[in-house]
């Protein structure tokens, strides 16, 4: 997919994203994520739809990850990950991003 950041920052960590040939054939899996070489991988064979959701899915692991939740389920980060996947592709977040006026 051409628009997939190449970076994601997480916690204090920016995890590189990355396409990859093969992910898919060994056990099925989509994408992984590395915490220690904090890098994300996705399956590159995906579509582009279920590249986002692979990609918010892995994006969760990290996020339970670096919240100090070291043995967090599968199913935990699957629940998590399609409420936030949703939310995050009906809403506009860009009111976070702008730069508070200060105080005179």
């Amino acid at each position: 997919m051409e628009n997939l950041p190449k970076s994601l920052r997480i916690g204090a960590n920016d995890y590189a994203v990355n396409s990859v040939s093969g992910l898919a054939s060994g056990q099925g899996n989509w994408g992984e994520i590395d915490y220690g070489n904090t890098a994300i991988s996705l399956e590159e064979s995906l579509s582009e739809s279920k590249t986002l959701d692979t990609l918010i899915h892995e994006m969760t692991h990290g996020i339970l990850f670096e919240a100090g939740f070291d043995d967090h389920t599968e199913e935990q980060a699957n629940r998590i990950a399609k409420v936030l996947a949703s939310t995050l592709r009906d809403n506009d977040f860009g009111f976070m991003r702008k730069e508070s006026k200060s105080c005179e």
